[in-house]
């Protein structure tokens, strides 16, 4: 996500933070680790959707990136009002471009690594269209 230096994209003001940062307790509570907070989480989306893992990562980094969207929907479905409408622009922003940059998992390939099951995101039935995550995929077949 391409913004100017001075500029956070994921910064939801004094308000905005506070309710993120409640959200973020309760995902806490809930068992997600305690170093994750939804604008971290929105950041590795993006990094994720931008295809950042493309060269050098292995499919466990990219299957614990991916978990953030979890955590995002999570979020989404906590937060209301203008937070709500913000994070759901933002999240869609990314989610078009993880669509663009992967291809749907027809062979079904990630489930050779974790258990994928039918109430999981859609995002968990996609895989990279490139790169050494596909790479490491196919040879795993």
């Amino acid at each position: 996500m391409a913004t100017s230096e001075d500029e956070d994209p994921f910064d939801f003001g004094g308000e905005g933070n506070a309710a993120l940062d409640t959200i973020d307790a309760s995902l806490h509570d809930e068992g997600w680790a305690t170093h994750y907070t939804t604008r971290r989480g929105l950041r590795t989306w993006f990094a994720v959707a931008e295809k950042r893992w493309a060269d050098s990562d292995t499919v466990d980094d990219y299957t614990n990136d991916v978990c953030a969207r979890d955590a995002l929907e999570l979020a989404l479905g906590r937060s209301h009002g203008a937070l709500h409408d913000r994070l759901a622009a933002l999240i869609a922003r990314a989610d078009q471009e993880f669509l663009a940059s992967t291809k749907p998992d027809t062979d079904r390939l990630l489930e050779g690594f974790l258990r994928i099951d039918a109430e999981d995101g859609w995002w968990w039935r996609r895989i990279p269209s490139d790169g050494a995550v596909i790479e490491e995929l196919r040879a795993s077949r």
